[in-house]
C-alpha cells in the first residue's frame, strides 16, 4: 500500500485525533489562564511552555492531513466558496482584524457595555461583516494582488533568462 492510500484510510482517525488534541490544548490553555479550573491538568502545568507549540502544530497538522487525503465530503466542507474567499484575504484579515476591532471597541464598544450582551455581540459581528471583511478584501485587491502579480511576472521573466 502506498503512503497516500494509508493516509486516506486513516483520515477519519487523523481528523478525530487532531480535533481531540486541539480540544485538549484548549483545555490546558484555559487551565493555565484560570489555574485549577481543570484540576487534572495541574500536574503537567510546568510542561505547557515546553510542549504547547508542538502539540498545537501537531493537532492542526493531523487535521490538515485528514482533509488533504480524506473523503471528498470532508474536503468539500473546506472547499466551500466562502472559506476559499476568506483564505484568499486571510493575510490582510490577519494584519487588520485586531486594529479594526480595537477601533470599534474604543469608539463604540465601551459606550454600549450596559446593553444586552446579545445586542453587543451582534454589533461586533455586524462590524466584522460590514467593515472588516470588505476593508481586508480591498487591501488584498489593491495592495497584495498587484504585488503578487508583479512578483509572478518577475519570476517568469527571470526563469526565461536562465533557460
Amino acid at each position: 500500500m502506498t503512503f497516500a492510500v494509508v493516509l486516506k484510510s486513516l483520515s477519519p482517525w487523523l481528523f478525530g485525533g487532531g480535533l481531540l488534541l486541539l480540544l485538549f490544548m484548549a483545555l490546558w490553555h484555559y487551565n493555565m489562564w484560570y489555574q485549577h479550573s481543570v484540576p487534572a491538568l495541574d500536574a503537567i502545568a510546568p510542561m505547557y511552555n515546553i510542549v504547547s507549540e508542538f502539540l498545537l502544530a501537531s493537532g492542526f497538522g493531523l487535521c490538515l492531513a485528514a482533509i488533504l487525503f480524506g473523503a471528498a465530503r470532508l474536503r468539500g466542507l473546506f472547499e466551500w466558496r466562502f472559506l476559499r474567499f476568506m483564505g484568499m484575504i486571510s493575510y490582510s484579515l490577519y494584519i487588520w482584524h485586531l486594529p479594526l476591532l480595537v477601533l470599534f471597541m474604543t469608539d463604540v464598544g465601551y459606550k454600549i457595555e450596559t446593553w444586552n450582551p446579545f445586542a453587543v455581540y451582534s454589533l461586533y459581528l455586524l462590524w466584522i461583516a460590514l467593515a472588516i471583511i470588505p476593508f481586508t478584501f480591498l487591501c488584498y485587491k489593491f495592495v497584495e494582488k498587484p504585488w503578487m502579480d508583479l512578483s509572478a511576472r518577475w519570476t517568469i521573466k527571470g526563469n526565461k533568462q536562465h533557460a
